[in-house]
């Protein structure tokens, strides 16, 4: 039989050997729960600097869909003023043919009263009705929205 030092020190290298597995896991865990902790700033930073790339392509998009808005209110500004243009220039044309059919025009008939002298002349008349259109060009253009 063995002897009782020796079989005391086999009964204890066999207790120290049945707990290395759990005293193994131990370390285990504390190297994950360190790595764990260690790791946490780097997710923080790492998030971050996710966030902050999106943040531009947000910005751009938002920019594109303010240049396209940009863009149609410009197209609709030109178009009214082109016709505001077109206006102006029927109303010219209506005014000089309509100052050339009174000049043209055979005199009043005998009998009927003479027609009243106008208390404007027909360039200030013109110039009155010209003043007219283009106050309603004007407000025409402050009913467009706003950028």
């Amino acid at each position: 039989m063995k002897s009782e030092p020796s079989r005391r020190r086999c009964i204890e290298q066999r207790f120290l050997l049945d707990r290395r597995p759990a005293r193994a896991d131990a370390i285990a865990r504390e190297g994950r729960a360190k790595a764990s902790e260690d790791a946490e700033p780097r997710r923080e930073t790492e998030t971050s600097f996710a966030q902050r790339r999106r943040r531009p392509s947000r910005d751009g998009r938002r920019l594109a869909r303010a240049r396209i808005l940009i863009n149609r209110q410009l197209q609709s500004v030109s178009k009214r003023t082109l016709v505001a243009a077109n206006n102006r220039s029927w109303f010219r044309q209506k005014t000089a043919a309509l100052d050339a059919q009174r000049t043209n025009s055979p005199p009043a008939a005998a009998g009927r009263d003479e027609l009243r002298p106008s208390p404007i002349s027909l360039s200030e008349a013109r110039a009155h009705f010209l003043k007219e259109i283009e106050m309603e060009s004007l407000q025409d253009a402050s009913a467009l929205p706003r950028i």
